[in-house]
């Protein structure tokens, strides 16, 4: 038992800083200790872990594993799941809070989140980017400040006359896009 508690320990100490770490360096135990730290955030208490095996096959860590199936999120795309979890607490509906971290690898959440993703939203210039796409953003030195629809429609606007920025910035348009953005919304802007 006494290496059990060591493991879970190790992890746990994650907890208040993985908020600090670069989603798309995230594994499924960051975003695991993730879940937690807004549970915390969310609820005031800790979440409680089941601590019956080592933390890669405890129900916890099998259960963020099935949401990062369930979203099609690869090593890489921590910034998918975060955005879901967001989604998650931020929309929460219980009257009471979850005991399980199952309750968020439900398959009708990730479908009506994946809806809420894919819908067509009417954009202004000043609307603020959702917050995974501003992480992926963030990841090129040259859009890092990018927050809103208008600093990203004239950056793009930019880009098309500068090809060599444009080659190095389509890793990060393959990332949007794997992050659920459609780049059509840009001509719809008001």
């Amino acid at each position: 038992m006494a290496k059990l508690e060591y493991l879970y320990d190790k992890i746990l100490r994650t907890i208040p800083i993985v908020k600090d770490v670069d989603p798309n360096e995230w594994t499924i135990t960051n975003s695991m200790m993730y879940i937690a730290y807004k549970y915390k955030e969310k609820f005031g208490q800790d979440f409680v872990f089941t601590f019956d095996s080592v933390p890669s096959k405890c129900i916890e860590y099998k259960m963020t594993s099935r949401c990062w199936m369930m979203l099609g999120a690869k090593a890489g795309d921590g910034s998918i799941v975060k955005g879901y979890v967001d989604w998650f607490y931020g929309d929460y509906k219980g009257k009471r809070r979850f005991t399980s971290m199952g309750a968020l690898a439900k398959p009708n959440l990730i479908s009506e989140y994946k809806e809420v993703k894919s819908k067509p939203v009417e954009v202004k210039t000043a609307a603020v980017l959702p917050g995974d796409i501003v992480v992926v953003l963030q990841q090129f030195e040259d859009s890092s400040y990018i927050k809103t629809y208008g600093d990203l429609y004239f950056f793009m606007e930019n880009l098309k006359s500068d090809k060599e920025l444009n080659l190095k910035f389509d890793p990060i348009k393959n990332k949007m896009v794997d992050a659920g953005f459609n780049f059509d919304v840009l001509n719809q802007i008001i």
